[in-house]
């Protein structure tokens, strides 16, 4: 039993932690379409329609550069995998992609804990380790431009406000990504 504990208190931790993350980025679960007009989310939700319309003739994509084939448009997931959630689920596109979002900036900072985990064999350090993948990248709100866009979101993570106010959810669906295939390749 003495040798299982320390994956058994990993696992709480990762699970609390996922927990904390999701309280975080709450905000970004609820509403449909971001106002701001630099964002380029509609892109992606125009994609996924296009996908829920179309299926399964997508080979032609009519409305990017006045034509273009559909595979060469984005990155596949964070286009396919609205769509398939919000036909699974029978929601909006637009709130299938926001929870997609939203369970990735989560899902971001507890992959990193595991792998920070493996690489150390220090649970503290992990921990250390993601609460600083999440909150770090904020350092940059004491930076006068940075600073006053972020007042306007309540301070919220660096991660959560680029994907609100770029539309950069896509890239930070990656983010997600990356640790965890780090760690299955080590």
């Amino acid at each position: 039993m003495k040798k299982y504990f320390p994956l058994v208190f990993s696992g709480i931790l990762g699970l609390l932690l996922f927990v904390f993350y999701i309280w975080l980025v709450f905000p970004l679960f609820q509403g449909e379409f971001t106002k701001y007009i630099g964002s380029i989310e509609s892109v992606f939700l125009a994609d996924a329609q296009f996908i829920l319309d179309q299926f399964p003739k997508i080979g032609w994509y009519p409305y990017w550069y006045f034509g273009f084939p559909f595979h060469l448009t984005y990155q596949p997931i964070p286009i396919f995998l609205p769509a398939i959630i919000a036909k699974i689920l029978g929601i909006s596109i637009s709130s299938a992609y926001r929870g997609l979002l939203g369970t990735a900036l989560a899902f971001g900072g507890v992959s990193t804990f595991y792998l920070l985990s493996y690489l150390t064999r220090n649970l503290l350090a992990s921990l250390i380790g993601s609460l600083a993948y999440v909150l770090f990248p904020s350092v940059g709100y004491l930076i006068g431009e940075v600073g006053n866009l972020a007042g306007g979101f309540d301070f919220l993570p660096w991660r959560m406000v680029a994907a609100i106010y770029y539309g950069e959810g896509p890239h930070i669906i990656g983010l997600a990504f990356i640790p965890l295939s780090m760690l299955l390749f080590l």
